[in-house]
């Protein structure tokens, strides 16, 4: 299941992040871990170390494939995520990735074809927060199956779960649109996504029952 959290911009971050973390415990108790310009992990929250930095990103992990303690690093990139990517072994096939496991493809997966097109190539249920340099992107899975809540006034707050952010004003994210947060301006602003696409209509009879199939096939797959 996993959860992540986040906290840009204000002072009491490690604060903020390690009650987040301990709210949400239930949601991974295979460790945890923060960045804050390094990685740190440790069993629980109260294990964690103390820090000073106003940006930091957290997660609790539940493994499902591979025991890969979070935030993932790949260059000057950040992850954390709370998904389940159904393709991740195809994607990483396609695009030349290797990868340990599905939280891993989709850091990757983000480096090499940008943010927008990576999430149109991921088939599954996900939640993210993804940290380069100034910038911090929030995306997840366009049903909105797993929940991602965040808080903005000039600082940047954000959890899994609503309960773990101390404002009354905390909102859901929009599974629509991507969040794209700069840490140097303070700016924060939405990336629209589309829905759905409608594809050529298939008039034929054999054609329709053929596509069914596969789509039953790989669904169930």
């Amino acid at each position: 299941m996993c959860s992540i959290a986040g906290s840009f911009n204000t002072k009491y971050s490690f604060q903020i992040i390690k009650s987040a973390l301990l709210t949400m415990q239930q949601r991974g108790k295979d460790g945890c871990g923060y960045f804050d310009g390094d990685l740190n992990f440790a069993p629980h929250p109260e294990d964690l170390p103390q820090s000073n930095e106003e940006n930091i990103l957290a997660h609790n992990l539940h493994s499902i494939v591979n025991l890969v303690p979070q935030p993932l690093r790949d260059n000057k990139a950040i992850l954390v995520s709370n998904c389940e990517i159904y393709n991740w072994e195809e994607l990483c096939e396609k695009y030349k990735i290797q990868a340990k496991n599905d939280s891993d493809l989709i850091l990757k997966l983000i480096n090499k074809i940008g943010i927008k097109k990576a999430i149109e190539e991921l088939r599954g249920t996900y939640a993210f927060a993804y940290w380069k340099e100034n910038d911090v992107y929030l995306a997840r899975d366009i049903l909105g199956i797993k929940p991602l809540w965040y808080y903005y006034d000039e600082e940047f707050i954000f959890a899994s779960e609503r309960k773990a952010i101390d404002n009354k004003y905390v909102e859901e994210l929009n599974p629509r649109k991507i969040i794209k947060y700069n840490i140097k301006t303070k700016k924060l602003l939405f990336i629209e996504r589309e829905f759905f696409k409608l594809s050529d209509p298939i008039t034929d009879e054999q054609e329709i029952l053929k596509k069914l199939e596969e789509l039953i096939t790989e669904s169930i797959k």
